[in-house]
Protein backbone atom coordinates (compact mmCIF):
# COMPACT_ATOMS: atom_id res chain seq x y z
CA UNK A 1 0.00 0.00 0.00
CA UNK A 2 3.13 2.19 0.02
CA UNK A 3 6.62 1.65 -1.35
CA UNK A 4 7.64 0.14 2.01
CA UNK A 5 4.35 -0.99 3.64
CA UNK A 6 2.82 -4.32 2.64
CA UNK A 7 -0.71 -5.22 3.83
CA UNK A 8 -2.48 -8.54 3.54
CA UNK A 9 -5.81 -8.48 1.72
CA UNK A 10 -8.32 -11.30 1.88
CA UNK A 11 -7.97 -13.63 -1.14
CA UNK A 12 -11.64 -13.27 -2.14
CA UNK A 13 -14.32 -10.62 -2.36
CA UNK A 14 -16.62 -10.51 0.63
CA UNK A 15 -19.60 -12.80 0.04
CA UNK A 16 -17.76 -15.04 -2.47
CA UNK A 17 -19.51 -18.37 -3.06
CA UNK A 18 -16.22 -20.25 -2.69
CA UNK A 19 -13.07 -19.59 -0.70
CA UNK A 20 -11.26 -22.54 -2.25
CA UNK A 21 -11.28 -21.61 -5.96
CA UNK A 22 -8.19 -20.04 -7.55
CA UNK A 23 -8.23 -16.37 -6.39
CA UNK A 24 -6.34 -15.36 -9.57
CA UNK A 25 -8.84 -16.88 -12.02
CA UNK A 26 -12.02 -14.77 -12.15
CA UNK A 27 -15.18 -16.88 -11.94
CA UNK A 28 -18.72 -16.64 -10.61
CA UNK A 29 -17.51 -18.42 -7.45
CA UNK A 30 -15.23 -15.52 -6.43
CA UNK A 31 -17.38 -12.62 -7.71
CA UNK A 32 -18.86 -11.99 -4.24
CA UNK A 33 -21.77 -9.89 -3.05
CA UNK A 34 -22.45 -6.15 -2.98
CA UNK A 35 -22.51 -3.74 -0.05
CA UNK A 36 -23.83 -0.22 0.39
CA UNK A 37 -21.29 2.12 1.96
CA UNK A 38 -21.33 2.20 5.77
CA UNK A 39 -23.54 -0.86 6.24
CA UNK A 40 -22.48 -4.25 7.56
CA UNK A 41 -25.17 -6.33 5.88
CA UNK A 42 -24.88 -7.59 2.31
CA UNK A 43 -27.19 -5.50 0.09
CA UNK A 44 -27.27 -8.02 -2.78
CA UNK A 45 -25.86 -11.53 -3.08
CA UNK A 46 -23.39 -12.50 -5.76
CA UNK A 47 -24.17 -14.88 -8.61
CA UNK A 48 -24.66 -18.63 -8.51
CA UNK A 49 -23.82 -21.25 -11.13
CA UNK A 50 -27.29 -20.90 -12.67
CA UNK A 51 -28.40 -17.35 -11.72
CA UNK A 52 -26.43 -14.15 -12.42
CA UNK A 53 -28.62 -12.33 -9.86
CA UNK A 54 -28.70 -9.20 -11.99
CA UNK A 55 -32.21 -7.88 -11.36
CA UNK A 56 -33.50 -5.12 -9.10
CA UNK A 57 -33.62 -5.77 -5.34
CA UNK A 58 -37.11 -5.34 -3.87
CA UNK A 59 -36.02 -3.92 -0.51
CA UNK A 60 -33.08 -1.77 -1.73
CA UNK A 61 -32.18 0.84 0.90
CA UNK A 62 -32.11 4.35 -0.63
CA UNK A 63 -30.92 6.25 2.47
CA UNK A 64 -27.25 7.08 3.01
CA UNK A 65 -25.34 5.73 6.00
CA UNK A 66 -23.96 8.37 8.38
CA UNK A 67 -20.43 9.79 8.15
CA UNK A 68 -17.94 7.63 10.03
CA UNK A 69 -20.00 4.46 9.61
CA UNK A 70 -16.83 2.92 8.20
CA UNK A 71 -14.14 4.92 9.97
CA UNK A 72 -10.89 5.50 8.11
CA UNK A 73 -8.11 3.20 9.34
CA UNK A 74 -10.11 1.57 12.14
CA UNK A 75 -12.86 -1.01 12.48
CA UNK A 76 -16.38 0.06 13.40
CA UNK A 77 -19.43 -2.01 14.32
CA UNK A 78 -20.77 -1.41 10.80
CA UNK A 79 -17.67 -2.79 9.10
CA UNK A 80 -18.68 -6.01 7.27
CA UNK A 81 -15.19 -7.57 7.28
CA UNK A 82 -14.38 -10.51 9.56
CA UNK A 83 -12.30 -10.24 12.72
CA UNK A 84 -8.77 -9.02 12.00
CA UNK A 85 -9.82 -7.28 8.77
CA UNK A 86 -11.57 -4.03 7.80
CA UNK A 87 -12.60 -2.05 4.73
CA UNK A 88 -9.46 -0.41 3.20
CA UNK A 89 -8.97 3.36 3.18
CA UNK A 90 -8.79 5.48 0.02
CA UNK A 91 -5.08 6.03 0.73
CA UNK A 92 -4.52 2.26 0.84
CA UNK A 93 -6.28 1.77 -2.51
CA UNK A 94 -4.22 4.65 -3.96
CA UNK A 95 -1.10 2.87 -2.68
CA UNK A 96 -2.13 -0.45 -4.23
CA UNK A 97 -2.43 1.30 -7.62
CA UNK A 98 0.79 3.34 -7.27
CA UNK A 99 3.07 0.59 -5.93
CA UNK A 100 2.19 -2.54 -7.88
CA UNK A 101 2.49 -3.79 -11.44
CA UNK A 102 -1.04 -3.89 -12.84
CA UNK A 103 -2.19 -6.40 -15.47
CA UNK A 104 -5.50 -7.41 -17.01
CA UNK A 105 -6.90 -10.90 -16.51
CA UNK A 106 -9.46 -12.38 -18.90
CA UNK A 107 -11.70 -10.62 -21.41
CA UNK A 108 -13.44 -7.39 -20.43
CA UNK A 109 -16.98 -6.71 -21.68
CA UNK A 110 -20.27 -5.86 -20.00
CA UNK A 111 -22.54 -8.89 -19.48
CA UNK A 112 -24.41 -10.23 -16.46
CA UNK A 113 -22.63 -13.56 -17.03
CA UNK A 114 -19.11 -12.30 -17.78
CA UNK A 115 -17.20 -13.59 -14.76
CA UNK A 116 -13.79 -13.95 -16.45
CA UNK A 117 -12.42 -10.37 -16.27
CA UNK A 118 -10.32 -8.86 -13.51
CA UNK A 119 -7.30 -6.76 -12.61
CA UNK A 120 -4.15 -8.18 -11.02
CA UNK A 121 -1.96 -6.04 -8.74
CA UNK A 122 1.53 -7.45 -8.33
CA UNK A 123 1.59 -11.20 -7.68
CA UNK A 124 -0.71 -11.31 -4.65
CA UNK A 125 -3.98 -9.49 -5.41
CA UNK A 126 -6.60 -9.97 -8.14
CA UNK A 127 -9.90 -8.08 -8.18
CA UNK A 128 -12.76 -9.41 -10.34
CA UNK A 129 -14.68 -7.00 -12.57
CA UNK A 130 -17.88 -7.64 -10.60
CA UNK A 131 -19.76 -4.49 -11.71
CA UNK A 132 -22.02 -2.53 -9.36
CA UNK A 133 -25.60 -2.26 -8.12
CA UNK A 134 -27.79 0.76 -8.95
CA UNK A 135 -28.23 3.37 -6.22
CA UNK A 136 -32.02 3.39 -6.69
CA UNK A 137 -33.04 -0.21 -7.42
CA UNK A 138 -30.04 -2.45 -6.81
CA UNK A 139 -30.07 -3.69 -10.44
CA UNK A 140 -26.71 -4.93 -11.70
CA UNK A 141 -24.57 -2.97 -14.20
CA UNK A 142 -21.13 -3.38 -15.80
CA UNK A 143 -20.26 -6.91 -14.64
CA UNK A 144 -17.24 -7.99 -16.66
CA UNK A 145 -16.48 -4.40 -17.65
CA UNK A 146 -15.54 -2.76 -14.32
CA UNK A 147 -14.85 -3.65 -10.73
CA UNK A 148 -15.83 -1.18 -8.00
CA UNK A 149 -14.45 -1.62 -4.49
CA UNK A 150 -15.51 0.53 -1.53
CA UNK A 151 -13.00 2.29 0.66
CA UNK A 152 -13.78 3.31 4.23
CA UNK A 153 -13.19 6.97 3.34
CA UNK A 154 -16.32 9.11 3.27
CA UNK A 155 -16.65 12.43 1.45
CA UNK A 156 -19.16 15.13 2.32
CA UNK A 157 -22.45 14.02 3.82
CA UNK A 158 -23.51 11.48 1.22
CA UNK A 159 -20.44 10.41 -0.75
CA UNK A 160 -17.57 7.97 -0.38
CA UNK A 161 -14.48 6.84 -2.29
CA UNK A 162 -13.89 3.56 -4.10
CA UNK A 163 -11.28 1.84 -6.22
CA UNK A 164 -12.49 1.42 -9.80
CA UNK A 165 -10.82 -1.06 -12.14
CA UNK A 166 -11.35 -1.54 -15.88
CA UNK A 167 -9.41 -2.86 -18.86
CA UNK A 168 -7.81 0.57 -19.28
CA UNK A 169 -6.65 1.18 -15.71
CA UNK A 170 -7.32 1.51 -12.01
CA UNK A 171 -7.91 4.59 -9.86
CA UNK A 172 -9.86 5.82 -6.87
CA UNK A 173 -13.16 7.47 -7.69
CA UNK A 174 -15.65 9.55 -5.74
CA UNK A 175 -19.19 8.20 -5.57
CA UNK A 176 -21.75 10.90 -4.78
CA UNK A 177 -24.15 8.46 -3.19
CA UNK A 178 -23.52 5.74 -0.60
CA UNK A 179 -26.48 3.64 -1.72
CA UNK A 180 -24.65 2.13 -4.69
CA UNK A 181 -23.87 -1.54 -4.16
CA UNK A 182 -20.15 -2.18 -4.64
CA UNK A 183 -17.77 -5.02 -3.90
CA UNK A 184 -15.72 -5.16 -0.69
CA UNK A 185 -12.21 -6.59 -0.45
CA UNK A 186 -11.06 -6.57 3.17
CA UNK A 187 -7.54 -5.62 4.32
CA UNK A 188 -5.77 -6.80 7.48
CA UNK A 189 -5.98 -4.41 10.42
Amino acid sequence: VTATDYKDFMCYNLGAASNSDDPFAPSWEINGGYWQWGRNGEAAAGPTATDPKDGAVSDWNISDAANGSWADDSKTGNDPCPLGFRVPTKAQWDGVVANNTITNVGTFGSSATNYVAGKKFGDKLMLPAAGFRSLFSGALSNRGLNGYYWSSTDFGNSGAWSLDVSSSGASTYFYGNRTYGLSVRCVAQ
